[in-house]
Formats: structure tokens, C-alpha cells, sequence
């Protein structure tokens, strides 16, 4: 590949290159403007936090710190300060590190399937190592570029070079072995890609890492992390060291990552994943032979896509209820008889898994809900459906309530509560009003996950976690105390439920694949239910008391499986064997260390108020061009950019050079969403190039001076309600244009001043999304706009009023999709001023495909369009191509306008035309030189009615 290829990509990398998530300067999201913070600064860290969150901040503190001296040790490299924001006014559960600014974000609320360690601590780690990375990368002659871009040159070679399940896989590493949970600890884990290379095979490089719309393929978490801790079992902890250094110092070569992983290991990234896969095949085939399974029939009738049936609980000894969903379709809850019949309940919104309740009449569940305009606000909301009557209705508001489970009496229900200053408990809540009755914690703040009901209606059960591990504990009706009826230590176990008022069923590790065990109170006997080969969890047992389903997994993903409830085989836990591949002993070893709260030294940090204003401007990077990343543009000049550690302000200051016109000018750009309404604001100065004929015919180029200044309030609201999403933007711009002489332009050359104003309200409603969808299945788009020059004390541009109603409909099969769109638009000239420049409003419609260049004074225009997949190939090209889906459009465009002929010493004439175009897309979504990102990539054909010929249309975007 060429020296200009080289470059070009890794321009193309400069607008969309940054760690994680695929935006060079990525904002997730704004906490409360209300919101108070403060910080604390360590030798290594600045964190800020919301002054709400102050004890929990202070321990984070001291983990970071002590952190630090382990985290980075498998990559040799001690980063530098770094600043951590604490959100802790969401139930999200996440993290991301940012590079351009560079930060650590964290979300400290944990989920209810954690592993068997703190959350926080956890995500410190994992989070951290993600630091580690990119700063290691700032060496050599990355060093060298960050000097001349900033922090984005170690975005441009991050993009380029690590790939995502390297980043990902390396931080699972670092997560696994300095905690004592981790998720490569876990079986569940790595079922996905154990059960696809045990029952389909191993997929093509390309496929494994890039994904699949055909398929379900692991994540680059679950891939990462068997490639990326294989190398360290294999060549040592510090191979990974190794190769990250030799990106750093050479990414002017385009095979940085290769060379360096071939000088470590003797092996391309390619044949490291062969070698990977071949050595788990072998590995996973032994443990599979080494194990007896129970016998069981299916009781779900099969499916031909992907698809997971969880958490089945029976609503009677017929029936029962469960959470479905599948690769081309959103999640549902069913109701499935015996036989397989199934039927949909209802359809939740954004659920919060591991949890669904019936006491067979109300189903419980909880519901993400997050503030219209605070991303980093959401709450854990309460919702119920009766059975009997259809009826579906919240039951809390506002709560942090997680993992119902209904009593059996129907009146009460059990939720693990997490406080926004991490603060752990059970709450018992009225299911008819949502009220709480009381409240139940442990003595130390266990974390405790998922609540069951004994049929007595008085004894709760629970998963507690504290720093020696996971155990079940019980609390009767009659105290506020838990009793722990089993200890699991560092082994994974979950959901634990009482079958009978003796017996406890729940998810368990202990052979190193999730199964089924139960517990028998009276005597502390465990024995183990159900032994599947790849995993098996969640099971119930019917009212009679005969039948035992469970969610059983295999590489079509899980389904319901029954089995008689005193089946034979049962095996005491003394005499359960773990056959698993422990990699992550050989990962702990390497360490040396664990993360964990007793071996952390509490020191006292500082903490002070933390100034927004004075944070407002941050500057991260600069380069020596412009930069325009809405149009993918660069071009000659200079920009600056800025932002906050909140993610509240961004700001780019520059130059920008035109080569077309030989002129510059300067630019500010500045953006604040830290109040309610979003503020925008847009200065730029420059002299222009314009042209004007001589008495003798002779063309005249002639310098002037343009200042714009643009200025915008929007309130952008989201909204969710089951299966659909909403939003609405009201918005109000305004643009002030001045046009200047300058000391060149010709005396007859007069100064003009044009003010416009904007209203637009922007409305949609649209049907959640699978990733085989095309289009949104049902939908509504509604966008006014209305635009006019209302002041007369300079230039006059007239006004144009437009309005387009856009409908989604399903086609005649799953992911065709039908879209039609009504768009109007009327525009009234303005009154040209003479000897000066003159402005006119654009088209605020899109005129039939393949006609442009069109100004009319009324138009209306009829769109409609039918989309659908042809086939998903996953064909590989070498390692340029890698094709998913290959789609088809068809379209028919009508358009009704009128203009107005104005020609001197005649009366205007206005005439109206019909347009019409109609033709084909062909799309492609591929994968070019494996960049993770897909990009959309065909040909239009259009057979507008303003031209005798089809005209042809390269189309291209890419999906981030």
C-alpha cells in the first residue's frame, strides 16, 4: 500500500478515531446542571464527583491510588494523571475511557449478575488498564505527532492499530487477574464462543472479530479475552508489553500491530487466533468428554436464528412465562404452553435484566428509565401486568429498585435497592401502590442481588456479596437480620429461589459450566440438579410439583428444557469436578496482587468544591488544518480544540483556507449543554472572493469581508415506552451576516447586513431496532421548519416555510421495510440589494433523486421507498473486505412545484411542473481493511424525468 494511502487513512482516522466508542470527541451524555461537584486530587488522579458522593469518592480515591501501582505493571508503563468522573445518579452500569480529552468515566451503580467481587473495584481496574494503553502508546513517534495534534494522535493510532478485542480483551486480562472475580472467571463467559466452536465451528478471522448479521458471534470482550490471555500463558506476561511499545514507536507503518505481535509471539494477529482457537478446541473437547449430562426435552419448539429464552418461571403446571429474544427480534414476554405454543404477553421497555417474577396471576419486572434531557439521570422503576386482564402499568417512579420478585399471595414485592451513595439493601414494597414497608441491609453493606420469596410469604431470600465472596442468606418476616444458609466463597452462583419450603434451586460454577444445584435446608446438603454441556440456569419447578424447566444454552442460544423434578443423577457437591480450562490462574500468578478493600490503605485526600466555570475550557488537541468532522472534511489552516472534563462545553477555535476562492477566514465554534436548553454558538470572519463583468465584458475578481455569527438554543427530549422511542427538539437559531468592504473592493461595492431566524420543531416516534433491521419496522418522523428574515434595516432573504411527514411500515417480510414521506415547502423571494452580495435561503425539502439545482417557490413532494436484505454472505476478501449483508432499495420520487418567470419590461408568469424519478439501490454492509466500523457502500440508478438517460450514483456512509 502506498505512502498517500497511508496517510490518508490516517487522516480518515483523525475525524473517528477514540477508544471504545466511535467519536473522536465523544460526549455520552451530561449529568443534572443542579448538580454540586467537588474533587479530590491524588499524586495520579483528579476525580470529580457530585458532592452527594462524597465517602464513596474518597475510598475511590484510595483505590485508584492503590491501583495504580498494580495496573499497569503486565505493560510496563506507569501513565500519567489522568482525571476520573464519578456518576452515581444513574443505574447504568459502565464505563468508558475517553482520549481527546483523555478521561476515566465511571457509573458506580452495580448490576445484579455481578461476579464475586466489588463492582466499583472492578471497574477500577478494568477502566484503568484502558488509561495504561492509550498512555503507553505516548512514545516514539506517537510522541512526536501528539506534540503536532494533541491528544487525537494517540486516537489516530489507537484506531488504526489496536483492535478493539486487544483493548478489551487485554482490560478483561487485567480485571480477571488482580480481582477475585473478574469475568474470565465466569463460565458464562465463555459459553458463547465455547458453544459455537464445539457445535459450529471456528469462524473466519474476519467473522470472529468484526461480527455478523447472520450469526451470533462473541463479543470482542469474550474473544479478546481468550487471544489476549492465551499470549500472556503462552509468551509471558510482558508479550502484550512488547507489541503496544512497537505500535507507539512505528505507527508510520501500516503493519505496526503485526510486526510487533510476530517479534513477541512469531505469529500475525491471524494466526494467533488460529493457533488460539485450535488450542481452546482441544481444551473444551476434554472437558466436555469428562462430564455427564442430564437427560431433558426442550420444551420451546426450536428456532433457525439465534435466539434466548430466560428466566422461565411457571404461571401454572401447563404454562409458562419467560423473556424472549433473538437476533431479529426485540425483547418479548411469552407466555409457552407445554407443547411449545407460544404467544406474546407484552413487549417491556429498556428491561433491566435477571429478573422476571409471577405468582401466576401479576408479572414483575423492572424498567430503565432515563431523564428526557440528563443522560447520566436514569432510574430502576417497578412495572407489573395482570394476566388475567391485559393490563400493564408502572408501579414506582423514580426508584432504584432492581430485580422484583412477587410475593405468592400477590401483596407484596421484593427489590435489591441501590441507593445513589451505594448503599445496598432489600426492600419490601406494597405490588399495589409501590410503597415501601421496610427495608432489610446487612451489618457491612453486602451487595444484594436478586430476591425470592418462600411460600410462606414472610422469608426472603438472596445472593449477599462481601470481600470473602458470595453466599445465600435468608431473612424471616420476623427480623430485620440475614442468616447465610451457604457459603460459595470465590465460586460464581445466582438467582437463587425456593422450589419448596425446604428446598433451594440456584445457578452454580462449581464444575466450571453454569448448571442447576439445590440446597436442602434442613441438613446443608447440596447436590447438583442438571449438568449441560455448555450451561444451565434459572430453573423452576411447577406448582405440582413434577416437572423442572430451566434456560438451557447451546450455540442456537438458550432454550427451555424440562426434565422430571425428582429425576435421578443428582451428585453431591463433594463429588462435582471442575474440568475447566483455568486460565485465569496463570493470569493471577502473573500478577501478584489483588485489588480488593482490606488491602487498600486509606489515606486522607482533600476534597474541594469543584469550579464548572473555571473548567469550561480544557484544551486537549490541535492540528495543522481545519477540521469539519459533520462533512468528513479537511482542510488547509489551523483548529484548536477544547473540552470540559464534564463534557459540558466544547469549543474549536481556527483558521480555515478555501482553496477554491485563495481566501481564509477564522472560526470559533462553542457548544454548552449544561443548562436545559443546549446553546450553540458559530463566529466567523474572512474575506471571500467575488466577481463582477466591465463595461467590456471582462471578468473581475474583487476581495470582500464576511462576519457570520450563528447562534442556537434547542431542547433535545428522549423519550421510551415499551417497544418504541420517542424524542422531541424545539429549537430556535438565529444568524446575523455582515458583508464588508475591504481596502480592494471597488467603489461602487456597498456593505449589506442580512439577520435570519429559525424555528424548528423536530418530532419523532419509532419501533426499537434489531440489527437486521433496515429501517425502523413502524414509525413517524414530523419536522417543521420555518425560516425568514424579519428585520428590514438590511438585506432581505425572503423566508421559506417546510414541513415532512416521514411513515415507517413493515414490508411483506421480517426486516422489509415501507417508507413514504410528504414534504411541502413554500418559499417568498427576498428583495436584492444592487452593487452587493445577496443571500437566499437553500431548499429545506430533497426534490425526486437525480434532479437538483432546482428553486421554486412551491413544491410538493411524494416519496416512497421499499427496502429489504437480499442475503447475509460473510464472504472475506482477503483482508480488505468483509462483506455482512448485501440490500436493495426501490423508489418512486413525485414532486408537484411552481415558479414564478420574472424578466424585465414583462409581467411575472407562474407556471407549475410535474418531476418524477424512480430506481434501484444496491448496498453492500462491509468491513474495509477489517476497520471496525461497517460501512454502507453501492450504486443508486436513477431515471429522473429531467434527463433522457439514467443517471448513476456512488453512495457511501459508514456506521459508527
Amino acid at each position: 500500500m502506498t505512502q498517500r494511502t497511508t496517510f490518508l487513512l490516517f487522516c480518515f482516522c483523525l475525524l473517528f478515531s477514540v477508544h471504545e466508542l466511535p467519536a473522536q470527541y465523544f460526549i455520552w451524555g451530561q449529568d443534572p446542571g443542579s448538580l454540586k461537584w467537588r474533587q479530590i486530587l491524588t499524586p495520579n488522579f483528579r476525580i470529580l464527583f457530585p458532592d452527594d458522593y462524597e465517602e464513596q469518592a474518597a475510598y475511590i480515591a484510595d483505590l485508584l491510588e492503590y491501583s495504580y501501582d498494580h495496573v499497569g505493571n503486565s505493560l510496563g508503563h506507569r501513565p500519567r494523571r489522568v482525571p476520573v468522573i464519578l456518576h452515581n445518579h444513574t443505574v447504568v452500569a459502565n464505563g468508558f475511557v475517553g482520549w481527546a480529552p483523555a478521561r476515566l468515566e465511571m457509573f458506580c451503580n452495580p448490576p445484579q449478575n455481578l461476579d464475586g467481587h466489588d463492582w466499583i473495584e472492578s471497574l477500577a481496574v478494568h477502566e484503568f488498564r484502558h488509561v495504561v494503553q492509550l498512555d503507553k502508546l505516548n512514545q516514539g513517534l506517537t510522541r512526536v505527532l501528539t506534540c503536532l495534534l494533541g491528544e487525537q494522535a494517540t486516537g489516530i493510532v489507537t484506531g488504526l492499530y489496536l483492535p478493539m478485542w486487544f483493548l478489551e480483551g487485554d482490560a478483561v486480562s487485567a480485571e480477571t487477574g488482580l480481582t477475585h472475580g473478574g469475568r474470565g472467571r465466569i463460565p458464562s463467559f465463555e459459553q458463547g464462543l465455547r458453544a459455537q466452536v464445539l457445535e459450529k465451528g471456528k469462524y473466519t478471522f474476519e467473522k470472529a472479530t468484526l461480527g455478523s448479521i447472520k450469526d451470533y458471534v462473541p463479543d470482542h470482550y469474550e474473544l479478546g479475552y481468550q487471544i489476549v490471555a492465551n499470549a500472556r500463558a503462552t509468551y509471558g506476561m510482558e508479550v502484550w508489553d512488547h507489541v503496544v511499545g512497537h505500535v507507539a514507536r512505528k505507527p508510520h507503518t501500516l503493519t505496526a500491530f503485526n510486526k510487533g505481535l510476530s517479534n513477541s509471539t512469531g505469529l500475525s494477529k491471524t494466526a494467533l487466533y488460529r493457533s488460539t482457537m485450535e488450542h481452546l478446541d482441544s481444551v473444551w473437547v476434554l472437558q466436555k468428554s469428562r462430564a455427564d449430562y442430564t437427560e431433558s426435552v426442550f420444551v420451546d419448539p426450536g428456532n433457525d436464528i439465534y435466539t434466548n429464552y430466560r428466566y422461565p418461571v411457571f404461571i401454572d403446571s401447563d404454562r409458562l412465562l419467560a423473556l424472549k429474544n433473538a437476533l431479529d427480534d426485540i425483547p418479548r414476554v411469552i407466555g409457552i404452553d407445554m407443547n411449545g405454543g407460544e404467544e406474546v404477553l407484552f413487549t417491556p421497555g429498556i428491561l433491566n435484566p435477571h429478573a422476571i417474577s409471577t405468582n401466576g396471576r401479576l408479572v414483575v419486572w423492572s424498567e430503565q428509565r432515563t431523564d428526557p434531557r440528563w443522560e447520566h439521570r436514569s432510574w430502576s422503576e417497578i412495572h407489573r401486568f395482570d394476566l388475567v386482564t391485559g393490563k400493564k402499568e408502572k408501579l414506582t417512579r423514580r426508584t432504584r429498585y432492581f430485580a422484583p420478585a412477587i410475593s405468592p399471595d400477590g401483596s407484596k414485592i421484593a427489590v435489591a435497592e441501590v441507593t445513589a451513595g451505594n448503599a445496598y439493601s432489600l426492600v419490601v414494597i406494597d405490588a399495589a401502590t409501590g410503597q415501601p414497608l421496610r427495608r432489610i441491609a446487612t451489618p457491612g453493606n453486602d451487595f444484594l442481588m436478586t430476591p425470592s420469596w418462600h411460600s410462606d410469604g414472610h422469608t426472603l431470600l438472596a445472593v449477599a456479596l462481601g470481600e470473602e465472596g458470595k453466599r445465600i442468606v435468608v431473612s424471616s418476616g420476623d427480623d430485620d437480620g440475614f442468616v447465610a444458609v451457604f457459603y460459595a466463597g470465590r465460586t460464581e452462583i445466582s438467582r437463587p429461589r425456593f422450589v419448596s419450603s425446604e428446598t433451594i434451586l440456584f445457578n452454580g460454577a462449581f464444575s466450571g459450566v453454569d448448571n442447576i444445584y439445590a440446597l436442602h435446608l434442613p441438613t446443608g446438603e447440596v447436590v447438583q440438579v442438571v449438568s449441560s454441556p455448555f450451561g444451565a440456569v434459572d430453573a423452576d419447578v411447577s406448582p405440582d410439583g413434577t416437572t423442572l424447566v430451566w434456560s438451557d444454552y447451546s450455540s442456537m442460544g438458550y432454550r427451555i428444557a424440562g426434565g422430571k423434578a425428582d429425576g435421578g443423577g443428582r451428585r453431591p457437591l463433594d463429588d462435582v469436578e471442575d474440568h475447566s480450562h483455568r486460565l485465569y490462574e496463570v493470569l493471577a500468578a502473573q500478577e501478584g496482587g489483588v485489588v480488593t478493600r482490606s488491602r487498600i490503605p486509606r489515606k486522607e485526600y482533600l476534597s474541594i468544591p469543584y469550579n464548572k466555570i473555571a473548567g469550561l475550557f480544557n484544551v486537549h488537541s490541535w492540528a495543522p488544518f481545519s477540521v469539519d468532522a459533520d462533512n468528513l472534511e479537511g482542510r488547509p489552516g489551523l483548529s484548536v480544540m477544547s473540552q470540559s472534563p464534564l463534557s459540558t462545553s466544547v469549543v474549536m477555535l481556527g483558521y480555515d483556507y478555501d482553496m477554491l476562492e485563495q481566501q481564509g477566514r477564522i472560526f470559533a465554534d462553542v457548544s454548552y449543554t449544561g443548562l436545559y436548553p443546549v446553546l450553540k454558538m458559530r463566529f466567523e470572519s474572512g474575506t471571500r472572493e467575488s466577481f463582477y463583468r466591465d463595461r467590456d465584458g471582462r471578468q473581475v475578481t474583487f476581495p470582500w469581508r464576511e462576519n457570520v455569527l450563528r447562534l442556537g438554543a434547542s431542547v433535545p427530549l428522549r423519550f421510551q415506552r415499551g417497544a418504541y422511542l420517542m424524542g422531541l427538539q424545539p429549537s430556535l437559531n438565529s444568524s446575523i451576516t455582515k458583508v464588508l468592504r475591504t481596502a480592494d473592493s471597488p467603489s461602487f461595492f456597498r456593505r449589506n447586513e442580512y439577520t435570519s431566524l429559525d424555528y424548528r420543531l423536530f418530532a419523532y416516534f419509532q419501533h426499537r431496532m434489531v440489527p437486521r433491521d433496515l429501517r425502523p419496522r413502524l414509525g413517524l418522523v414530523l419536522d417543521i421548519n420555518y425560516r425568514h428574515t424579519p428585520f428590514r434595516n438590511g438585506g432581505d432573504m425572503g423566508s421559506v416555510m417546510a414541513g415532512r411527514a416521514l411513515a415507517y411500515l413493515p414490508g411483506l417480510s421480517r426486516h422489509h421495510s415501507i417508507r413514504l414521506n410528504a414534504s411541502w415547502q413554500q418559499r417568498k423571494p427576498g428583495n436584492e440589494a444592487k452593487q452587493t452580495i445577496n443571500y437566499s435561503y437553500g431548499n429545506a425539502v430533497n426534490y425526486p433523486r437525480g434532479i437538483t439545482s432546482r428553486s421554486d417557490d412551491k413544491a410538493t413532494v411524494l416519496t416512497a421507498d421499499y427496502a429489504m436484505p437480499l442475503f447475509y454472505p460473510d464472504w472475506r476478501i482477503g483482508p480488505v473486505f468483509y462483506i455482512k449483508r448485501f440490500s436493495m432499495n426501490v423508489f418512486y420520487d413525485h414532486a408537484a412545484v411552481s415558479y414564478t418567470l420574472r424578466e424585465e419590461n414583462r409581467e411575472t408568469e407562474t407556471r407549475n411542473e410535474t418531476l418524477h424519478s424512480y430506481g434501484m439501490d444496491l448496498m453492500s454492509q462491509l468491513h474495509l481493511l477489517r476497520f471496525f466500523a461497517p460501512f454502507n457502500m453501492g450504486v443508486r440508478v436513477m431515471f429522473p424525468s429531467t434527463h433522457d438517460a439514467p443517471k448513476f450514483q456512488f453512495l457511501w456512509t459508514i456506521n459508527f
